[in-house]
């Protein structure tokens, strides 16, 4: 249905086993050894701050009008054919542009294909060769925001672990030639929504994220770089959600609508 596309849409653009000749399927949450790692390189690829927009900010909200969405093309067959059907309604049903970011040419070749044999319509495609991770374009890849009505790109740091994920942003901001600012945050798209009036959400994910700052000072580093007033929330326990954040359960669909998520197989949990 169009409601678990857009579902997809929200967790992906979002550990399952590689088949022979594929590459890793790395998981949304960081797997054991990835963390062990982290721990002990703290403060590993942190991006080198820059000033903030100077210009007047608006920050498009999750409903507005598109011009494409956004994929890293990366993971296991099943992963990629989901892609590939959700190309299929976005250049189509919707009329709207995809954009993918693909590791080499060999994956050029293999999404091409993909995407004929599903239906996607082509001329509605436009793809840049950057190496990739993973498929989690949502918590990597760059946010658009606009100043002084420029479309602009504003970073932050993603898992120090998956340098290729993290440098994503700078490099389509290169290809794209828009200009480029990096928060020095620890922060996952996944883990902020954008809404009206000028309000973001996120969880309290981005102060255990980066303890050396209080809850003020990531609240004014999202207003000068976003130019929102951001929200905070408690996340759910990991044992619930392995991820802390805000898109697995809530998404703001309208000026005064949000939608959250239920979970009636548990009544009276945590996370019900």
């Amino acid at each position: 249905s169009m409601r678990h596309l857009r579902s997809l849409v929200a967790s992906l653009a979002l550990a399952v086993p590689a088949l022979a000749g594929e590459e890793p399927a790395l998981p949304r949450t960081m797997p054991a050894v990835e963390s062990e790692w982290a721990a002990k390189n703290p403060g590993a690829g942190f991006k080198a701050l820059t000033a903030p927009p100077t210009g007047p900010l608006v920050a498009t909200t999750e409903y507005s009008p598109s011009q494409a969405i956004l994929f890293g093309y990366s993971g296991s067959s099943s992963w990629k054919n989901i892609i590939a059907l959700m190309a299929k309604h976005i250049t189509t049903t919707a009329n709207t542009e995809v954009w993918v970011v693909v590791p080499s040419s060999s994956q050029l070749t293999d999404m091409t294909s993909r995407f004929n044999t599903n239906g996607v319509n082509m001329a509605q495609v436009r793809t840049f060769t950057l190496p990739l991770n993973s498929i989690w374009a949502r918590d990597y890849g760059p946010r658009f925001i606009h100043e002084g009505g420029c479309r602009v790109i504003v970073d932050s740091t993603y898992y120090s672990t998956r340098p290729s994920d993290d440098a994503i942003p700078s490099g389509l901001a290169t290809q794209l030639k828009m200009t480029y600012y990096a928060t020095d945050l620890y922060h996952s798209g996944g883990n902020y929504h954008m809404g009206e009036p000028d309000t973001g959400y996120a969880t309290r994910l981005v102060l255990n994220d980066n303890p050396s700052r209080t809850e003020a000072q990531v609240k004014d580093i999202f207003r000068a770089y976003y130019g929102l007033f951001t929200q905070l929330w408690n996340q759910f326990p990991f044992s619930v959600d392995g991820t802390g954040h805000v898109d697995m359960w809530f998404i703001p669909v309208g000026q005064k609508s949000v939608l959250i998520r239920d979970w009636p197989n548990n009544s009276g949990s945590t996370q019900d």
